[in-house]
């Protein structure tokens, strides 16, 4: 089916807009048949109008008050009030077009929901960007510029058509890739750091760092709905401008809150690269439900002043929600509509152990998405680290005041195999609403491999002693810490400074997040092992308990507390905290 050209689209939806403007409920409309069909809309606030949906055309419809749609049939007129926040497209039968309801969960709920402003004084939406390319790129200042431009105008007219909202070019700058990197996840915490985000400017880099190549690999990337930066390939030989145009429409789409769909002719089909757009009558579009996702984020951008996804408000959450999951079931093996239905939980909120279960589900999927790449594109180590703390604490983020115990929690469930949170008095009960029977079998062949500074042991020392740090208290994770090294000097691995160093470490991280002084968008942008954990490796380890009360007496004596206090103080010279 061919779509209606864009800027016929963009047409219409203005000459809308200028009578009835977006505002607070959308209903999408797809005509899936091979003809034009005809539907007059009904608000039961203001006249009628006709539209005339082409094959193909996916439409989102923006009402303060409840809709009716109206349309011809072979057997006369059909017609039903269309559910606000909901999904629907034309498809042919016997009879002629029937409008079908697409089924996203909570079917018979009521989705309607209010927004401040109204759609007749609220200007439309509107996202500045700036545009951003590395020192690769070929080209000089004057026609990049130009080029980019255009595109986000092109890309711009698209997302008009499919939610309401426009992106604007208001600056451009140049940053400095680093030419070793070869991660793509280090390269847009790169823009990050270089092109920090000013104000509500959405920045858009364009690196040519990386040669553009097909198939399921980073072509484009953001950290999620209403981030701060979007990271594009754009460097290559082989891929047409139009292509280019699909990737970014892709990643604006996934900023407006749209997912990975399984329609092969959306847009957000999980892989692009597919030549698809090369070809004659193809149109660059969004599914329906996309659309709908999108139009509903759109407009709490523009009547609520949404700046994070935690900025949402709670029906939209629970909308969404219900949308994420949904999708999800439809590509089992792409994780992008799982994880960003765990965002709308977190977002919502709910008890210590449901926020919690939200981290650890966190750091599942993103171990899942990493040990299905690639061997070599896979994340181990201390990168692994990094990936999996990082991801957290951008999906903790949104719970704002409320992130720290969950976080710490969580990350402490889900990087230890050793089950000790569980058995520990001021865990256990979060611990076994959060991780339930079964989980660690499946998350911990996706999570193992991971280490701080090169080891898989200190990384358990270090999250374990957060997490209780975090359910508890300081004086009792330092005491639980202590007693395992006692313990450990009359079996084969002996008494450890060094795991004593991780343990205190990690109780010094645990108190920076739940004090403030790191907040979870700290770790989701700069977590970095060697940044939290003290140079270990001149400290004593593996002592009996006859080395141990030989060379420091006990935990009272003065040579032991001498030690511990030179452990504190390399922890406190750590670049992590230095803020």
């Amino acid at each position: 089916m061919n779509a209606m050209p864009t800027a016929k689209l963009v047409l219409i939806l203005a000459s809308m807009m200028a009578v009835r403007p977006a505002a607070a409920d959308v209903v999408v409309i797809a005509n899936r048949t091979r003809e034009t069909t005809p539907v007059t809309i009904k608000p039961t606030e203001g006249k009628p109008y006709q539209l005339h949906l082409t094959s193909g055309q996916v439409m989102p419809l923006f009402s303060d008050s409840p809709l009716y749609a109206s349309y011809a049939t072979n057997t006369g007129e059909n017609g039903f009030r269309l559910e606000a926040n909901s999904a629907y497209y034309f498809g042919e039968t016997p009879q002629g077009p029937q409008l079908h309801l697409i089924g996203l969960g909570g079917e018979g709920e009521s989705h309607a929901r209010p927004l401040p402003g109204g759609g007749v004084t609220t200007p439309a939406g509107r996202i500045d960007v700036k545009i951003c390319v590395d020192e690769e790129e070929p080209l000089r200042k004057s026609l990049w510029t130009q080029k980019l431009r255009k595109r986000v105008d092109m890309a711009s007219l698209i997302m008009l058509s499919h939610s309401g909202m426009t992106f604007r070019v208001v600056a451009t700058e140049t940053w400095n890739s680093d030419n070793s990197t070869k991660d793509f996840t280090k390269s847009l915490k790169e823009l990050e750091t270089e092109v920090p985000k000013i104000g509500d400017t959405l920045v858009i880099g364009f690196t040519s760092q990386y040669q553009v190549v097909r198939g399921r690999i980073h072509l484009g990337g953001t950290r999620g709905p209403l981030s701060s930066h979007i990271l594009l390939r754009e460097w290559s030989q082989h891929v047409s401008e139009r292509e280019r145009l699909e990737l970014l429409v892709h990643e604006l789409g996934h900023y407006l809150g749209a997912t990975h769909s399984p329609e092969p002719d959306s847009v957000m089909r999980p892989v692009l690269g597919d030549r698809q757009s090369r070809q004659a009558g193809f149109g660059i579009q969004f599914d329906p439900i996309n659309t709908l996702l999108m139009s509903m984020v759109g407009e709490e951008v523009r009547r609520n002043n949404a700046k994070a996804f935690g900025d949402l408000s709670e029906p939209t959450l629970k909308r969404l929600n219900q949308i994420y999951t949904a999708l999800s079931k439809t590509l089992p093996n792409d994780t992008s509509s799982a994880q960003f239905a765990a965002r709308t939980r977190t977002a919502r909120g709910g008890s210590l152990g449901e926020q919690t279960k939200l981290v650890v589900r966190s750091v599942t999927e993103s171990g899942r998405v990493n040990q299905s790449l690639p061997e070599g594109a896979r994340a181990t180590g201390d990168e692994l680290t990094e990936l999996l703390v990082r991801g957290a604490a951008s999906d903790a983020a949104p719970l704002k005041d409320r992130a720290a115990k969950p976080l710490l929690i969580g990350l402490g469930i889900a990087l230890d195999e050793t089950v000790v949170l569980r058995s520990l008095p001021a865990t256990g009960g979060v611990v076994r609403e959060a991780d339930p029977p079964g989980a660690l079998s499946k998350r911990a062949p996706l999570v193992r491999g991971a280490t701080l500074c090169g080891r898989a042991d200190l990384l358990k020392h270090f999250f374990v002693s957060a997490a209780l740090t975090a359910a508890s208290d300081a004086q009792q994770a330092y005491a639980v810490g202590v007693a395992k090294e006692v313990l450990d000097s009359h079996r084969a691995s002996g008494f450890s400074f060094v795991d004593l160093a991780a343990d205190r470490a990690g109780i010094r991280f645990a108190r920076a997040v739940l004090s403030g002084e790191l907040k979870p968008v700290d770790i989701a942008n700069d977590f970095n092992c060697y940044a939290f954990l003290p140079p270990y490796k001149d400290l004593p380890e593996g002592l009996t308990a006859a080395e141990f009360q030989q060379q420091y007496g006990s935990t009272g004596d003065a040579r032991y507390l001498e030690l511990i206090a030179e452990i504190d103080e390399r922890i406190e010279q750590l670049t992590g905290y230095d803020r």
